[in-house]
């Protein structure tokens, strides 16, 4: 359990670290990663789902718009609208 825990945690920083513009410097979000405390299985996992969940975030943000028409993706706070393309995913 604290395994997933861990890895999920991995991945809504790497998707912040995302959403922030890093994209283009995946080895930054990669070191940020070694200094979350959490161990390499459960970063390799979080790396992971994050970069997949980011791949298919544009699917994500029509189903969340459809959801939230008052509250558009670019108006949500960035870890919240990153949490929502984690749970889609």
């Amino acid at each position: 359990m604290k395994y997933d825990r861990e890895a999920r945690r991995c991945a809504l920083q790497a998707m912040y670290q995302f959403d922030a513009g890093s994209l283009d410097d995946l080895d930054t979000v990669r070191e940020t990663l070694d200094g979350s405390g959490a161990s390499e299985s459960a970063r390799e996992k979080g790396f992971a789902l994050a970069t997949m969940a980011w791949e298919f975030r544009d699917e994500s943000d029509e189903i969340i718009l459809g959801l939230s028409p008052d509250w558009p993706i670019n108006r949500q706070p960035m870890v919240d609208r990153n949490l929502l393309r984690l749970a889609f995913y």
